[in-house]
């Protein structure tokens, strides 16, 4: 099963902010299953931010779904040995 997760937040350019009502119709329009996450920080930064946590917590979650750990990060590991 697929979803989309679009992004909005009212800090966008006014533009982007059409692209995304515009993008999000034609995924509707096309039979796709969609969320809208709406960032409620005031600044870039906290919505950066907001984002990030979203995000880890998504994963998380998605890693119990499927019984993973989602303790070990392979890449990290390798880069921490590889930077010694």
């Amino acid at each position: 099963r697929q979803l989309f997760i679009f992004v909005k937040s009212n800090l966008y350019h006014e533009r982007n902010q059409k692209r995304h009502e515009v993008t999000t119709g034609v995924a509707e329009k096309n039979g796709l299953q969609t969320v809208e996450i709406i960032m409620t920080g005031n600044t870039k930064m906290k919505q950066a931010f907001e984002l990030i946590l979203f995000g880890s917590y998504v994963s998380f979650y998605l890693a119990m779904l499927n019984d993973l750990d989602p303790s070990p990060i392979p890449n990290v590991d390798f880069l921490k040995t590889a930077l010694k």
